[in-house]
């Protein structure tokens, strides 16, 4: 079997799993979760996106709240779930699914 078989085979089988079959919308996400990613998306970096409301999220959520001319209170609000387009506990669409291509014939 060549190089590039075998690569590709393991590939196909590391993202054969269950993982890979489950669509970004099927996805439970904590109102934690969903608040970060939605700060990450929307240019406020909410530190690491971990689901913990901690200090960096807090700061994050404060100045989207500030720039988006809502109390900067750095708690969440329906104002500010409103302003974030999304809402508490809805699927953080986290995962992206790719497509992985082998080059065929390449130099190994």
């Amino acid at each position: 079997m060549a190089r590039e078989s075998v690569c590709a085979a393991l590939v196909v089988l590391l993202f054969a799993g269950s993982a890979a079959a489950v669509m970004p919308e099927e996805v439970a996400a904590s109102p934690g979760l969903t608040l970060q990613a939605a700060l990450d998306r929307s240019g406020f970096s909410p530190g690491e996106i971990d689901g913990r409301l901690g200090a960096v999220t807090k700061r994050a959520l404060a100045a989207f709240q500030k720039e988006h001319r809502l109390t900067p209170t750095g708690a969440i609000d329906d104002k500010s779930w409103a302003a974030l387009g999304v809402k508490p506990g809805e699927p953080a669409k986290t995962i992206t699914q790719y497509s992985i291509a082998v080059a065929l014939g390449s130099p190994g």
